[in-house]
Protein backbone atom coordinates (compact mmCIF):
# COMPACT_ATOMS: atom_id res chain seq x y z
CA UNK A 1 0.00 0.00 0.00
CA UNK A 2 2.91 2.33 0.59
CA UNK A 3 4.06 1.78 -2.99
CA UNK A 4 0.57 2.58 -4.23
CA UNK A 5 0.56 5.79 -2.16
CA UNK A 6 3.90 6.75 -3.72
CA UNK A 7 2.43 6.23 -7.18
CA UNK A 8 -0.57 8.37 -6.28
CA UNK A 9 1.72 11.08 -4.92
CA UNK A 10 3.72 11.04 -8.16
CA UNK A 11 0.54 11.23 -10.26
CA UNK A 12 -0.70 14.12 -8.11
CA UNK A 13 2.61 15.91 -8.55
CA UNK A 14 2.67 15.55 -12.31
CA UNK A 15 -1.02 16.04 -13.04
CA UNK A 16 -1.98 18.46 -10.27
CA UNK A 17 -4.62 16.06 -8.97
CA UNK A 18 -5.48 15.20 -5.33
CA UNK A 19 -5.86 11.41 -5.57
CA UNK A 20 -3.62 10.67 -2.58
CA UNK A 21 -5.84 12.78 -0.30
CA UNK A 22 -8.91 10.92 -1.56
CA UNK A 23 -7.18 7.57 -1.03
CA UNK A 24 -6.17 8.44 2.53
CA UNK A 25 -9.67 9.69 3.37
CA UNK A 26 -11.21 6.49 2.02
CA UNK A 27 -8.74 4.40 4.04
CA UNK A 28 -9.72 6.27 7.20
CA UNK A 29 -13.41 5.65 6.47
CA UNK A 30 -12.79 1.94 5.98
CA UNK A 31 -10.93 1.75 9.31
CA UNK A 32 -13.76 3.56 11.09
CA UNK A 33 -16.35 1.24 9.55
CA UNK A 34 -14.33 -1.83 10.55
CA UNK A 35 -14.02 -0.54 14.11
CA UNK A 36 -17.73 0.13 14.40
CA UNK A 37 -18.46 -3.42 13.26
CA UNK A 38 -16.23 -5.05 15.89
CA UNK A 39 -17.41 -4.81 19.50
CA UNK A 40 -14.15 -6.18 20.90
CA UNK A 41 -12.12 -3.53 19.06
CA UNK A 42 -14.56 -0.82 20.21
CA UNK A 43 -14.21 -2.01 23.82
CA UNK A 44 -10.40 -1.81 23.55
CA UNK A 45 -10.63 1.69 22.07
CA UNK A 46 -12.96 2.79 24.89
CA UNK A 47 -10.57 1.33 27.48
CA UNK A 48 -7.60 3.22 26.03
CA UNK A 49 -9.63 6.43 25.76
CA UNK A 50 -10.57 6.09 29.43
CA UNK A 51 -7.26 4.86 30.86
CA UNK A 52 -4.77 6.47 28.48
CA UNK A 53 -2.42 3.50 28.78
CA UNK A 54 -3.33 0.03 29.94
CA UNK A 55 -0.97 -2.88 30.62
CA UNK A 56 -1.77 -6.42 31.65
CA UNK A 57 -2.18 -9.97 30.47
CA UNK A 58 -4.78 -11.05 27.96
CA UNK A 59 -6.75 -12.67 30.80
CA UNK A 60 -6.73 -9.35 32.68
CA UNK A 61 -7.88 -7.59 29.52
CA UNK A 62 -10.88 -9.90 29.28
CA UNK A 63 -11.71 -9.15 32.94
CA UNK A 64 -11.41 -5.38 32.47
CA UNK A 65 -13.39 -5.08 29.24
CA UNK A 66 -17.13 -4.88 29.74
CA UNK A 67 -18.56 -7.95 28.05
CA UNK A 68 -21.67 -7.21 26.00
CA UNK A 69 -24.99 -8.54 27.27
CA UNK A 70 -25.21 -10.82 24.26
CA UNK A 71 -21.72 -12.01 23.44
CA UNK A 72 -21.04 -11.79 19.72
CA UNK A 73 -19.57 -14.90 18.11
CA UNK A 74 -16.21 -13.19 17.54
CA UNK A 75 -15.77 -12.13 21.20
CA UNK A 76 -12.77 -14.07 22.60
CA UNK A 77 -13.71 -16.87 24.97
CA UNK A 78 -10.34 -17.16 26.73
CA UNK A 79 -6.99 -15.42 27.18
CA UNK A 80 -5.28 -17.23 24.30
CA UNK A 81 -7.96 -16.19 21.85
CA UNK A 82 -7.99 -12.64 23.26
CA UNK A 83 -4.24 -12.31 22.78
CA UNK A 84 -4.45 -13.52 19.19
CA UNK A 85 -7.39 -11.24 18.52
CA UNK A 86 -5.54 -8.18 19.84
CA UNK A 87 -2.58 -9.02 17.58
CA UNK A 88 -4.87 -9.28 14.57
CA UNK A 89 -6.57 -6.00 15.51
CA UNK A 90 -3.25 -4.15 15.98
CA UNK A 91 -3.11 -2.64 12.44
CA UNK A 92 -6.71 -1.45 12.73
CA UNK A 93 -6.07 -0.02 16.19
CA UNK A 94 -2.91 1.69 14.91
CA UNK A 95 -4.94 3.36 12.19
CA UNK A 96 -7.03 5.10 14.87
CA UNK A 97 -4.01 6.03 16.99
CA UNK A 98 -3.78 3.13 19.46
CA UNK A 99 -0.49 1.26 19.75
CA UNK A 100 -0.29 -2.38 20.79
CA UNK A 101 2.93 -3.70 22.31
CA UNK A 102 3.20 -7.37 23.28
CA UNK A 103 6.96 -7.59 23.73
CA UNK A 104 7.03 -7.23 27.53
CA UNK A 105 6.84 -10.05 30.09
CA UNK A 106 5.56 -9.99 33.66
CA UNK A 107 8.16 -10.01 36.42
CA UNK A 108 6.64 -12.91 38.33
CA UNK A 109 7.89 -16.47 38.02
CA UNK A 110 5.36 -17.27 35.28
CA UNK A 111 6.62 -14.48 32.98
CA UNK A 112 3.26 -13.96 31.28
CA UNK A 113 3.22 -11.92 28.08
CA UNK A 114 1.96 -8.41 28.78
CA UNK A 115 -0.15 -6.34 26.42
CA UNK A 116 0.42 -2.60 26.51
CA UNK A 117 -2.32 -0.57 24.88
CA UNK A 118 -1.77 3.17 24.61
CA UNK A 119 -2.75 6.21 22.65
CA UNK A 120 -0.05 7.04 20.10
CA UNK A 121 1.49 10.44 20.81
CA UNK A 122 0.33 13.21 18.51
CA UNK A 123 3.37 14.34 16.63
CA UNK A 124 3.79 17.57 14.79
CA UNK A 125 4.97 16.04 11.54
CA UNK A 126 6.80 19.15 10.44
CA UNK A 127 8.87 19.25 13.63
CA UNK A 128 9.61 15.58 14.23
CA UNK A 129 9.55 13.84 10.88
CA UNK A 130 12.68 13.97 8.78
CA UNK A 131 12.29 15.69 5.45
CA UNK A 132 11.65 13.10 2.78
CA UNK A 133 13.47 13.10 -0.50
CA UNK A 134 11.60 13.62 -3.71
CA UNK A 135 9.95 10.57 -5.24
CA UNK A 136 11.94 11.03 -8.42
CA UNK A 137 15.53 12.23 -8.87
CA UNK A 138 16.01 15.72 -10.20
CA UNK A 139 17.00 15.52 -13.87
CA UNK A 140 18.23 18.45 -15.89
CA UNK A 141 16.53 18.99 -19.24
CA UNK A 142 18.49 17.67 -22.25
CA UNK A 143 21.40 19.93 -23.12
CA UNK A 144 21.42 21.62 -19.70
CA UNK A 145 23.97 21.00 -17.01
CA UNK A 146 26.69 19.79 -19.38
CA UNK A 147 29.81 21.58 -20.36
CA UNK A 148 30.56 22.04 -24.07
CA UNK A 149 33.39 19.47 -23.89
CA UNK A 150 30.92 16.81 -22.54
CA UNK A 151 28.55 17.21 -25.48
CA UNK A 152 30.87 15.69 -28.10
Amino acid sequence: MADFARVLAAVDQTQGWRTLDDYLATSANVATDAMEGDQFAMAIAALVDQAGTWQGTAAQLLEVLPAPLVRPPNWPKDATRASGRVKRLAPLLRSIGITVDDTQRSRDRHRHRLLTLSRAPDEDESASAPEQASLWPEVAPPGHGRTPSDQH
